[in-house]
């Protein structure tokens, strides 16, 4: 709060000077800096997904400071005007992948950590494709062609466009959590939001001539990047280890469909590279009369005037292509991985069956020996009755006055009947 209420005050009552551009590019870095910090607890605190979770986020939030360390290098150290064509753009549009990859992980759903190595080939193909619409649509006008209007137009309009993508994530993750994390999403979301709005008229100020840095128009800037950092820290209150039931689709499925869109994408540009895409349609209007709607047209899609030159369209149709065999390659690395997965479930399923028929067959068996066990039993039971009449009977006969021989065979009765006690005993146990 004390660096945005010192930016406030730089803004508001300093001129432009070498001091208000240095102070400002300082503070921004020391906000992303803290930003960036704030998630190293976290890395360590947890395990699995929400590790990967926090690493993805600290690798956002690093790239981007690395972006305006760069930045503030030109403007600070070096006291000079960032060029238009800067190579490091790259850096700042690239950053908010991670920041995608992350969210994607949904670490307040319980999943499967095993579903890391698909999602980690989904990453790897909305990376590739975040690179590719760079390469398309803003380095032809930098080392192709190069045109600093149509540069400056192409990166602005391919950055909304991520921008837009991130805070639309953030609301439906916003919407489909619960507890903390729905405090933290909602916090991001509204630090998203605002740092889009606030760069979109920051770039609408850039092209009128009327910014500077440390103006007002950074004022939004600071407050959304100090924002930032206030859903890391509420990440430390949350209990370690345990994720909450909200509703999910199952496996990552947003993540590997937003791969797929991006590889089905490839065409459309491809087209877009060998007819000159909306250069046919303004070719169209031209037909009909009507050449200031596609002037109009030509200078809003291209930043000049006219069509896409043949160098570019021919740069474009050779990126495209390849990027479809690279992304091509990574979608049947991704289907044999699926195919290694389905091959270890059936077999594990086989081996499940084969399980439940054994088991199926020894419980079988178990109730044939039981019922054999209650069979002996309740013959045992019925023998030992006559057994102990036969014995109480032939010890009142060894009572009584017998010759010799008599008491010799009641005897031999009473042996014979505990015999066969014994073996009948023996049975039941």
């Amino acid at each position: 709060m004390c660096l945005v209420a010192l930016q406030a005050a730089a803004s508001l009552f300093f001129p432009r000077s070498f001091g208000l551009v240095a102070l400002s590019d300082i503070v921004q870095c020391i906000l992303l800096c803290c930003a960036a910090l704030a998630c190293v607890p976290s890395i360590f605190r947890n395990s699995g997904r929400a590790r990967l979770f926090w690493t993805l986020m600290c690798l956002g939030f690093t790239s981007w400071l690395t972006y305006q360390l760069l930045w503030t290098y030109i403007e600070v150290v070096q006291r000079a005007d960032v060029p238009n064509l800067f190579k490091p753009d790259i850096i700042l549009f690239l950053h908010i992948v991670p920041m995608m990859a992350a969210l994607a992980l949904q670490p307040d759903v319980e999943q499967h950590d095993r579903d890391l190595r698909l999602g980690s080939l989904d990453f790897a193909l909305l990376l590739l494709w975040w690179v590719y619409v760079y390469l398309y649509a803003v380095i032809p006008w930098q080392y192709v062609y190069a045109s600093e209007d149509a540069y400056q137009h192409n990166l602005n309009s391919s950055y909304l466009v991520e921008k837009l993508a991130l805070v639309v994530g953030l609301a439906l993750l916003w919407f489909r959590s619960s507890g903390l994390w729905r405090t933290i999403y909602a916090h991001w979301f509204g630090a998203s939001l605002l740092y889009s709005l606030s760069s979109f008229v920051a770039t609408w100020a850039l092209n009128s001539n009327t910014y500077f840095s440390g103006s007002l128009y950074d004022l939004p800037l600071v407050v959304s990047m100090a924002w930032i950092t206030v859903p890391c820290l509420l990440a430390l209150k949350m209990p370690v280890g345990r994720a909450a039931a909200t509703r999910s689709l199952p496996r990552g499925v947003w993540a590997a469909r937003l791969g797929m869109i991006a590889v089905f994408s490839l065409p459309l540009f491809a087209w877009y590279s060998l007819f000159n895409g909306p250069g046919a349609i303004a070719k169209l209007l031209l037909r009909v009369h009507a050449p200031g709607l596609v002037t109009a047209i030509s200078q809003e899609l291209f930043g000049f005037g006219g069509s896409v030159p043949a160098r570019v369209r021919t740069f474009r149709l050779i990126l495209t292509l390849s990027a479809m065999l690279v992304m091509g390659s990574l979608v049947f690395l991704k289907q044999h991985l699926l195919d290694i997965e389905l091959i270890r479930l059936l077999r594990a399923s086989q081996q499940s069956f084969q399980e439940l028929q054994m088991l199926q067959t020894q419980l079988v068996q178990s109730e044939k020996l039981a019922s054999l066990g209650q069979l002996v039993g309740g013959a045992a039971h019925e023998l030992n009755n006559p057994l102990t009449a036969m014995l109480g009977y032939s010890e009142l006969l060894a009572t009584t006055s017998l010759t010799p021989e008599q008491r010799s065979l009641a005897e031999k009765v009473a042996q014979q009947a505990k015999r066969i006690r014994i073996l009948v005993a023996s049975l039941l146990s």
